[in-house]
């Protein structure tokens, strides 16, 4: 059916209100790689689009080589194979179990370093325990011998050997174990310092939650953001405390934030002045997409294990390609792999440049200018993706992949800064909408007689019969939400959706007692929401 053809001529296309969700597949590199091959998986198991599961394993993927490696754009330009990256979906998508399969072995791997590094600690305890008791048994025959008036050099070189061993223990033995990864949804500013301090400037957190946004938005400092760390990680450029209460100093960071969040999380930081115009914003990749089908939870099925053992595989890799304290691995940018990106910032930064800068959008000229320095850093995650030991260049199939999933991030970008929470956010007039056109190509019906003779009836869903509807249908069915309150919220909607076209008033019925009030909706709705959205009509 052609959406455009209306069986009845007062019908017109509706005004689209919504600006559509840019693409949210990936190109062929990228669903050549592991990370393609996971994002297949899981949305055939789980409905979840590609590019969240595409953006979210790239994060965690940087997370396993957090502070392992570094890129090389030349011998004097370094930089940290870090990613910001935040996944934007509405509640009840699977966002949670998302982040749990792709950190599985992640978690599994820092807890079995921990579990080592316990043993080997108690080990050294024990060692430091009986050197010290050794000393002081030297140091008490000393004292008799003293008194004694006898020959002391024998016991005073075996107390300055047994001070030297005890030192060396104590100066180096009782280093934090490298735990870097966070996988809590609260770290405040300072924890977030505090720990990059005690692993050797490394820090990774991932969350399903925006707790992290909202204490660095300054949930506990009086609305003042705290960025600068996070914005010298992201760099590598050494970071100084300089307030009471972040003292500590961190000369050679990096960090990693994979959150997948839902889309009301983004006005953390396009409200935030600091984190909108310091550069902390402009770091991110932001993927959105918009929510699926609902799928039964008890009946939902898991990852295909084989694809799921894969990508395990490849991240104990990437975290066992290289050990932590040797200092960084270098991946080189080789000519072939910086003319790719070169080709891309030329084709397609730099007219977006041009736009963003001619329609006064300093944010997205910000976001630009750091996409392709980012796009190198995801071409070297892909690059360990396929072989964490014995490479030392970032590859050029890795770098195809790259730059598709860039093309896909600035687009992404673009939408997410031009259109802001509001194209993306259910808001009430999209809520409404989104009920309408879901109850319209459903069997879902409720007793007319008794929702017309009870108004208070507990009718809960929004009846589309005929094309027609009832207000009170929809007062019962958001009443309670904080936009409704009374009938003349729903009429308000109403009215804003008429004035788009969307439905139409009806005149009253008459009959016994107080007449309902009826209403038309768009032949076609479920399929013109369809087009503006990009999802299907869903509950």
């Amino acid at each position: 059916m052609n959406i455009d053809d209306a069986n009845t001529p007062a019908w017109d296309r509706p005004n689209y209100f919504v600006a559509r969700t840019p693409c949210t597949d990936l190109g062929p590199a990228m669903a050549d790689t592991i990370v393609g091959r996971m994002a297949e998986a899981v949305e055939q198991a789980w409905g979840i689009a590609p590019v969240l599961t595409a953006g979210t394993a790239l994060g965690v993927a940087a997370a396993a080589g957090c502070g392992r490696y570094i890129i090389a754009k030349d011998p004097h330009t370094h930089f940290p194979l870090a990613l910001y990256n935040a996944m934007l979906s509405d509640p009840g998508t699977l966002k949670s179990s998302l982040l749990g399969a792709l950190t599985r072995e992640l978690k599994a791997r820092q807890a079995d370093h921990a579990a080592e590094w316990n043993t080997e600690i108690a080990s050294r305890i024990r060692e430091s325990d009986a050197l010290a008791q050794a000393l002081e048994k030297v140091k008490r025959e000393m004292a008799t011998a003293y008194a004694k008036g006898t020959d002391t050099d024998d016991l005073e070189a075996h107390a300055q050997g047994l001070s030297m061993q005890l030192e060396k223990i104590q100066s180096d033995g009782f280093t934090a174990p490298f735990r870097p990864i966070s996988f809590g949804s609260d770290s405040t500013p300072e924890a977030i310092v505090k720990r990059a301090a005690t692993q050797g400037g490394r820090v990774a957190l991932l969350s399903a939650e925006a707790g992290v946004l909202e204490n660095l938005a300054g949930r506990y400092s009086e609305g003042k953001a705290k960025t600068e760390f996070l914005n010298s990680a992201f760099d590598g450029e050494p970071y100084e405390g300089s307030r009471v209460d972040d003292d500590r100093d961190v000369p050679t960071p990096w960090a990693t934030l994979v959150l997948a969040i839902q889309p009301d999380a983004l006005n953390i930081m396009l409200k935030n002045e600091i984190m909108r115009t310091r550069g902390f914003l402009q770091r991110w990749l932001l993927f959105h997409a918009p929510r699926g089908q609902y799928r039964p939870r008890m009946s939902m099925p898991t990852v295909a294990s084989k694809v799921q053992a894969e990508w395990d595989q490849r991240i104990a890799d990437i975290w066992g390609g290289h050990e932590w304290n040797r200092g960084p691995k270098v991946l080189n940018l080789p000519e072939e792999v910086r003319f790719h990106i070169e080709v891309f910032e030329r084709d397609r930064v730099a007219p977006a440049y041009a736009r963003a800068e001619d329609e006064g959008n300093p944010l997205l000229m910000g976001w630009l200018g750091k996409i392709a320095m980012t796009t190198a850093r995801v071409a070297g995650v892909l690059t360990l993706l396929e072989d964490a030991y014995g490479t030392t260049e970032v590859t050029v199939p890795a770098t195809e992949a790259a730059v598709e999933m860039a093309h896909l991030a600035l687009d992404h970008a673009d939408y997410l800064f031009a259109h802001g929470p509001s194209a993306i956010t259910r808001t009430p007039r999209y809520k409404v909408l989104e009920a309408l056109a879901w109850s319209s190509v459903t069997s879902v019906t409720v007793d007319q007689d008794q929702a017309d003779d009870d108004p208070d009836s507990s009718v809960t869903s929004v009846t589309v019969k005929d094309g027609q509807f009832k207000r009170r249908d929809l007062h019962r069915r958001f009443q309670g939400q904080t936009w409704c309150n009374n009938s003349e919220d729903v009429e308000a909607v109403l009215l804003d959706l008429a004035a788009d076209g969307w439905v139409q008033r009806l005149p009253k019925r008459p009959g016994a007692g107080r007449p309902s009030e009826f209403w038309a909706l768009h032949p076609h709705a479920a399929e013109h929401f369809h087009a503006m959205t990009g999802q299907e009509a869903s509950s």
